[in-house]
């Protein structure tokens, strides 16, 4: 009987995109790419972001992961993986395996079992090697574990047949509990090499291995000459798969205030292009569309006129016009970065309508409306409740080994695609503004502190690692952007203890800019809309006030204390000061910055270090 392998649909951007291996049990898969044939996205839903389609040149919008309908999985209604590593092993009789297409079609999707004498009545299931050979242009294939086993001498793969030899993936408890433990060994030649050495520098260039040119489901006609190395990884490893993924949150309704007879029409027509259908598609469905709309604005709006095919037309002619002004995406992903966050900052500080069909509703609240004047009044210039927001995520590429390196397309075409797999979700947040004068006074009486304390991340930044490279354009904001991740890092675990979300539930969203700074932690959940308010609520000033409070209380002082405060320079690339897991590191799917850039230290300070950085809310909790 075939198993039935489910994952969530949020989870087909990341962390199991395109390219990406998905362990699933004691299986590993590696998922195919969007052109396949094999592959659900052709008839996956659609959806719509006119403004980040422009900014990612994407003309034909973005496509939903497909997802289990109630009858049952289709084949055009799935997402396609081929088993990966294709080399197992049996963890009881230790052979290795190369588990070929003939022996999946075989096996009728169930679990692959060893086919010894030894296991056949156990029916030992075999599990995939745990390692794998990348190359930085993206390629990705399996260790050539013949040749290795064989590679006595550089460049030779040994004097036994391929098809004939018989390897054993061996444990040998007489080598301690190291790799050099782990043997590939030929039972034919009695050749053997453990991995010890497979991981350190071009290992496999030294017994001949080179990239193959492809992805490991692509055939062989499909290979392009690549003369880079491969270096060999852990599959589980980070470096296998990087996903670049881009986020915006839906502010239409709040920069376009549309007409009534426009917004019907949006409605009728956004549900259909999330069918099968295109924009070229849907003239010819003018007299449906113009009754459809018609009945949803005399259910609104009773004293308009019924909307005519030739309106409908009209309407569909500057949905055209905007398609062909998405040209071709930003080249410069931190400049379009920090334009979708500007983009967002008016529509996150501006009190919106309370229209119940808008996908985001912002308040403002009162800091001093229970208690008097607020001491957070002098931190934070506005709070905003957000009861509702749509945030869509879109997965642009993937990258192996270097972050920095080649971006191979979600298609893996040559050219950026014109449709992008997305999926997008619904929920509710806080944003809090910090108050720029008080932000701005901390900066100038703590300079020469900050840069003592923070000239070690300077310096780190400037070096060629691809992590650095990604954390270098906070290099002016440095100080503000540390403090100000540090304190959503803090209020997301608060917020996690007092209300009982998962660590993974809230996110983090930074706006740092020179002269204006503010976060909005919110959750957002593919599966449903929000969480009927248990995050707003929290915001209200009658909880916020201690809510921030008790998270500063808490930074106060970390079970890791004396070390974690002490701590030199460490975290990705070296960016982070005092945090720890006990303290201040969240989940990595909350963070926007893999946990890096974090110091409790400017955010409480330190008492007993008079030389030390006096930190932002020390009137609070000093």
């Amino acid at each position: 009987m075939t198993l039935e392998r489910t994952i969530r649909r949020a989870q087909a951007i990341h962390p199991y995109g395109p390219g990406a291996i998905l362990d699933w049990g004691q299986e590993s898969f590696v998922v195919l790419d969007t052109s396949a044939r094999t592959t659900g996205w052709a008839h996956a839903p659609k959806i719509e972001l006119p403004r980040l389609q422009r900014r990612l040149g994407a003309r034909d919008g973005f496509r939903l992961p497909p997802v289990k309908s109630a009858t049952g999985f289709r084949r055009t209604s799935r997402l396609s993986v081929q088993r990966f590593p294709s080399w197992l092993f049996c963890p009881s009789c230790r052979l290795m395996v190369r588990w070929l297409r003939d022996d999946e079609v075989t096996s009728d999707g169930v679990l692959p079992r060893c086919r010894s004498e030894a296991c056949r009545r156990k029916k030992s299931i075999l599990v995939p090697m745990r390692y794998v050979a990348v190359c930085p242009d993206g390629h990705l294939a399996d260790v050539d574990w013949h040749r290795w086993a064989h590679s006595r001498r550089a460049g030779t793969s040994g004097p036994c047949d391929r098809r004939q030899s018989r390897l054993l993936f061996q444990a040998r408890s007489d080598r301690g509990a190291t790799l050099a433990a782990l043997v590939v060994f030929c039972s034919t030649c009695r050749a053997n090499r453990s991995v010890e050495d497979l991981l350190r520098g071009e290992a496999l260039r030294y017994v001949g291995q080179t990239c193959p040119g492809r992805q490991p489901w692509q055939p062989r006609d499909q290979a392009i000459k690549c003369d880079r190395p491969l270096k060999v990884l852990q599959r589980s490893q980070t470096a296998v798969h990087f996903s670049r993924v881009t986020s915006a949150l839906d502010i239409r309704h709040v920069v376009e205030r549309s007409d009534p007879r426009s917004e019907a029409l949006e409605r009728v027509v956004s549900d259909l292009l999330e069918g099968v259908l295109t924009l070229s598609d849907l003239p010819r469905y003018a007299e449906r569309i113009a009754r459809r709309a018609t009945q949803i604005l005399h259910t609104e709006y009773p004293d308009q006129t019924p909307i005519e095919p030739p309106e409908v037309v009209a309407y569909l002619d500057t949905i055209e016009t905007d398609a062909d002004e998405i040209e071709g995406a930003d080249p410069n992903p931190e400049t379009r970065d920090a334009l979708i966050l500007l983009e967002e900052w008016d529509a996150l500080t501006t009190e919106t309508d309370r229209n119940p069909r808008a996908p985001l509703l912002v308040r403002e609240v009162d800091q001093n409306a229970v208690s008097g004047e607020s001491p957070l009044s002098i931190y934070f210039d506005g709070i905003f409740l957000v009861d509702r927001l749509r945030e869509v995520r879109v997965l642009e590429g993937f990258q192996r080994l270097d972050t920095t390196g080649k971006m191979v397309f979600p298609n893996l075409g040559t050219e950026r695609p014109t449709w992008l797999p997305a999926t997008e979700v619904f929920g509710e947040g806080i944003f809090l503004q910090f108050g720029e004068q008080a932000l701005s006074r901390w900066q100038d009486s703590q300079m020469e502190a900050l840069l003592r304390r923070l000239r070690p991340i300077e310096h780190g930044l400037g070096e060629t690692d691809a992590f650095n490279k990604r954390f270098a354009v906070r290099v002016p904001l440095l100080a503000r952007f540390m403090v100000v991740h540090t304190f959503a890092h803090l209020m997301i675990r608060q917020l996690c203890y007092e209300c009982g979300y998962s660590g993974a539930s809230l996110r983090e969203r930074l706006y740092v800019f020179p002269e204006r700074a503010g976060v909005l932690i919110y959750t957002a959940d593919g599966d449903s809309e929000g969480s009927l308010g248990g995050l707003v609520r929290q915001g209200e000033p009658d909880r916020l006030h201690d809510t921030v409070r008790a998270a500063l209380q808490r930074a106060e002082w970390c079970s890791n204390d004396h070390i974690c405060s002490e701590l030199p320079n460490h975290g990705p690339s070296r960016t982070n000061r005092a945090a720890c897991h006990a303290c201040v590191l969240v989940s990595e799917t909350s963070c926007t910055e893999m946990n890096g850039l974090l110091d409790r230290r400017l955010v409480i300070g330190d008492r007993e270090a008079e030389a030390d950085v006096q930190g932002l809310f020390h009137g609070i909790v000093g």
